[in-house]
Order: structure tokens, then sequence, then C-alpha cells
């Protein structure tokens, strides 16, 4: 196995538990751990990128799902076991939509609108009266 090849599959493994850590924070908490939503990788719905490196911003926005990582295997934990319990159910969900490629669209167009829906709403906020 090439370096390369373990490079993108530890940078794969570091945004599918950033993913999982974040979706568990927002479904216990009702918000994401972290402050700034630009730490969350980019979705691999709206993005097609010849390298696993390319749907995220750049490696530093990594770091929670590196940490993810490194705790889950280092600890034997509810919160770890909890942790890979999502990125098993995403591993497992995307393995679905790879199957569905109408579905997979779908989510596509969905994360789209709502990520322009966002933006309406932060422009909006920033210009008031507009």
């Amino acid at each position: 196995m090439s370096n390369t090849s373990m490079t993108d599959q530890a940078i794969v493994l570091a945004g599918i538990a950033q993913a999982a850590m974040l979706g568990q924070s927002i479904s216990a908490r009702r918000a994401a751990q972290t402050r700034k939503p630009c730490n969350a990788p980019c979705t691999a719905f709206g993005a097609r990128c010849a390298r696993q490196r390319g749907i995220f911003i750049n490696k530093k926005h990594l770091h929670l799902g590196l940490k993810t990582v490194r705790e889950a295997f280092e600890r034997d934990s509810a919160s770890s076991a909890e942790t890979l319990r999502y990125c098993a159910s995403m591993l497992h969900l995307q393995k679905n939509l790879v199957k569905n490629p109408t579905m997979l669209d779908t989510l596509r167009k969905r994360i789209q609108q709502l990520q322009k829906q966002i933006d309406f709403a932060r422009r909006s906020n920033l210009q008031p009266g507009v």
C-alpha cells in the first residue's frame, strides 16, 4: 500500500470520525461542539473530488476528527463506542447511497439548496433592512 493511499485513508477516517462526533454532539446537545462550522468537512454529497483531500478545506480542519479517532482507539468508553457506532452507520448509509444514484443526487441537490438558504440568511443578518 502506498504512502499516499494510507494518507488518504487516514484523512477519510478522520473526516468520518469528525462528522460522527459533530452529529453525536448535535443529537445530544442540539448544538455542535465547535463554534466554527468550517471545522466540519465539506460535504461529500455536494463535492465531486478526484481525491479525498479535496473534500476538506485543509488538513487543519480535521483536528477534531483526528483527535476523535485517536481517543476512540486509546480509550474504552461508552462515548468512544457511540462515536464508532455513528461512524459505522455513516459507512452503511454511504454504501447504500452508492447503490442508489438517484437518492444520492437528490441529497446532493437538497444540501446545495440548504447551503444557499444558509448563505442568504447570513447575508440578510449582515445587512439589516435588505
